[in-house]
């Protein structure tokens, strides 16, 4: 629509390390990381999937992403006669600015802005047994603070306005039937700016401890144990505010000759408060082992996992905008002439708003148990390896990313299965050359739905993956130049469903990537190309309101990138 291009980048960054090595049996390791990112976005395009139809990327307000990240660490490590000791301290810091056109078409119905500014810092503790003896352990603390403030405001304009509260208010009025009036909602502000600030600090602390035990019971086989306690705190503070009372027209329209009567309407609003979550979690892990000898082993193991829940920021507009409407309808019929309000329906329904906030931002933890057997094998003097898996995942509230009404938020999809296999092959059938091969299949299904797609395939879970790579070195040793090196690689993604319903899906696709690169002490030259091939394929798919049709959603894809190529130049001092 501003007829400019979208997705261009910027990135800029650096790294620095120390390392020091006290004596034999102390040394410490300083490492930081920095890193700017400038993106000018969002390459998404508009896509009909009842007609299967692609539309230009075509939308009016800016979208850019901005990020400074800082990372740093020490690493502190004891050599004892019997264990090591590892002691790692983590600093990050991260400040970004996103802009985003959030129905992404020429009209102009809603923006964000999200600001985020988080300080976080880790610790984990660890110490590992060094003997020989069958008797093998490893124990350890970890602990970690994180303070994330996020502000985001959304900013109503004039289309967002008309078709979204407008329109949706006198939407209600026009199918009550056999009013002896007429009714109507006029908005008068030019916009509806909706604040937000939102503080969220988490805490969590683990112990764990893990050990294996090897030739139990029979020689060769190995047993582990191990079980993590994990505890987690997380609070959110939050403040979503209009900073101008909201201002419209509510028209009752009597029979002649009376008229029109307008009463005005000006709403202020604010939502506040605190809610907090704290999490304990007992996660469990046990594995045989079994060892033919030095090059095939086999494996079966359980484990427990999960993730964190949290809350999701984006649900306060769609929260504010119930309240506006409760509070304009409660100031309608406040100001309503006595006379008239006898001719009006019964509108009490909208003015309880009952919304549980902490319900209604809050998404819960996704847990799981794993279930994996697999094994290796090293065969033709080590110049062929071959690994390979079964598992079977069992997930529940599983943790989805979704579009609701206005801003992308996670949510608890419900309970799912994975269940598949994967093998690698290694081959080197001469010096200098390395060939890879690798396969993987998912049956990712829902076992259980909120939204009743059970049986449906658990979207962005591909169901095959494939990975085919060479690398081949030359050696020169010429005064001119020391090494060429030659690697190409094709990569394939298998069936990929973007919602729950599966009605949006990308098909197997395959990328072609390959690179060139020349080494002469220590100064590297790569020339690279990916996507030789120039394949078209869909990298990721969403659905957002339709703000002229509130009834169905747009949905909107981001093409993966064409054809690209580049150079690198790498100095080593």
């Amino acid at each position: 629509a501003t007829g400019k291009n979208s997705g261009s980048t910027e990135v800029a960054g650096g790294r620095a390390q120390i390392y020091i090595k006290i004596n034999p049996r102390l040394k410490i390791n300083l490492t930081s990381d920095f890193e700017y990112n400038d993106q000018d976005g969002y390459p998404y395009q508009m896509f009909d999937k009842k007609k299967d139809i692609r539309y230009p990327i075509n939308y009016n307000d800016r979208s850019s992403y901005d990020r400074k990240l800082s990372t740093s660490s020490i690493l502190l490590q004891y050599i004892h006669d019997r264990y090591i000791m590892n002691s790692i301290t983590g600093y990050q810091f991260l400040k970004d600015n996103m802009h985003m056109d959030q129905d992404f078409t020429p009209l102009s119905v809603f923006t964000l802005q999200q600001k985020q500014k988080q300080d976080a810092i880790t610790q984990e503790i660890t110490f590992k047994s060094t003997t020989d003896k069958n008797l093998q352990w490893v124990a350890g603390v970890f602990g970690f603070y994180s303070h994330l403030r996020t502000d985001g405001p959304v900013n109503f304009k004039e289309d967002g306005l008309k078709y979204m509260i407008e329109d949706n208010v006198n939407s209600i009025f026009e199918n009550i039937n056999g009013l002896p009036v007429q009714l109507g909602l006029k908005v008068q502000s030019p916009n509806l700016y909706i604040n937000g600030i939102y503080k969220t600090p988490t805490f969590g602390l683990a112990v764990f401890k893990q050990m294996t035990y090897n030739n139990l019971f029979i020689k060769n086989l190995s047993g582990t144990i191990g079980l993590r306690l994990d505890y987690e705190h997380t609070k959110i503070n939050h403040h979503t505010f209009i900073d101008e009372p909201f201002i419209s027209d509510f028209n009752i329209i009597l029979p002649p000759p009376k008229g029109a009567t307008p009463i005005p309407v000006s709403v202020p609003l604010s939502v506040d408060g605190k809610n907090e979550m704290n999490t304990w979690e007992l996660l469990p892990k046990f594995e045989l082992k079994y060892k033919f000898n030095s090059r095939y082993f086999i494996y079966a193991s359980v484990a427990r996992g999960y993730r964190s829940g949290g809350y999701n920021f984006q649900m306060f507009s769609n929260i504010v905008q119930e309240q506006l409407r409760s509070k304009m309808i409660t100031e309608i019929l406040n100001k309503v002439p006595p006379k008239v309000k006898p001719m009006l329906p019964d509108l009490s329904h909208l003015t309880n708003n009952q919304t549980d906030v902490n319900n209604s931002i809050r998404y819960k933890p996704e847990h799981s148990w794993n279930y994996e057997i697999g094994g290796r094998a090293d065969l033709w003097d080590r110049r062929l390896g071959i690994d390979f898996s079964v598992f079977y995942i069992d997930c529940r509230n599983q943790q989805i990313s979704i579009i609701d009404g206005f801003g992308r938020t996670t949510k608890n999809s419900g309970h799912s299965a994975s269940k598949g296999s994967e093998v690698s092959v290694r081959l080197s059938p001469v010096n200098n050359l390395q060939l890879t091969a690798a396969y993987g299949y998912t049956h990712a299904t829902f076992i259980s739905n909120e939204d009743g797609n059970k049986g449906n395939y658990v979207p962005f879970a591909p169901k095959h993956t494939l990975a085919l790579t060479g690398n081949y070195t030359i050696e020169i040793k010429k005064s001119w130049l020391d090494y060429i090196f030659i690697n190409a690689e094709y990569a394939g993604r298998g069936k990929t469903f973007w919602t729950e319903s599966n009605d949006v899906a990308q098909n197997f696709y395959g990328l072609l990537n390959g690179d060139l690169t020349f080494q002469k002490n220590n100064i590297d030259l790569s020339i690279w190309g990916k996507n030789l091939l120039n394949k078209r394929y869909q990298a990721f798919y969403f659905e957002t309101m339709n703000a002229e049709n509130l009834k169905e959603n747009n949905g909107f894809m981001q093409l993966g990138r064409p054809i690209t190529f580049g150079f690198d130049v790498t100095l080593r001092f």
